[in-house]
């Protein structure tokens, strides 16, 4: 368990400030200033991040989870990233309450299954029109909330 913590991350880094691999870790109140990815879960399952804090540069993502299961996050704060909240493959991720704003997608899916995402609040989200969810995954739920598009969600397909 990672608690209370605040990271600075150093410049021009290629790494994540924090780096999560495994069964069960949980990270809780973690603020990071990152200049990099600000957290990375990769090849785990059942992962909590509660409440975590990433301020970026705009230049990378500031949640990425990549080849994992079962991932929960609530209450994420992100600002200033690529992508706020960033999910490659795995299944079973569940979000709720993002907050998310100044970046390119407010969440970017890139083929996983059975994604929840309750109540996300994005701000300042969105090139190229789409408002936060690229390559949508098969059986997402998305709770309708005011800041995303009229039907809840600002899907779309770049294939």
């Amino acid at each position: 368990m990672l608690e209370n913590v605040e990271i600075e991350q150093c410049e021009r880094t290629t790494v994540s400030a924090v780096l999560v691999v495994g069964l069960g870790h949980q990270v809780i109140d973690v603020t990071i200033e990152a200049t990099g990815t600000g957290i990375a879960v990769e090849n785990s399952y059942g992962v909590r991040l509660i409440r975590p804090n990433v301020t970026g540069k705009g230049e990378e993502e500031g949640i990425a989870i990549e080849d994992s299961e079962a991932t929960v996050i609530k209450g994420a704060i992100v600002d200033h990233v690529r992508d706020g909240i960033y999910i490659e493959n795995g299944t079973g991720h569940e979000l709720t309450r993002p907050l998310v704003t100044s970046s390119r997608y407010g969440v970017h899916l890139m083929f996983p299954t059975d994604v929840s995402i309750v109540s996300p609040n994005l701000h300042n989200v969105g090139a190229r029109r789409s408002r936060w969810i690229e390559k949508p995954s098969r059986r997402e739920v998305v709770e309708r909330d005011a800041s995303t598009s009229p039907t809840g969600a600002g899907a779309r397909d770049e294939t």
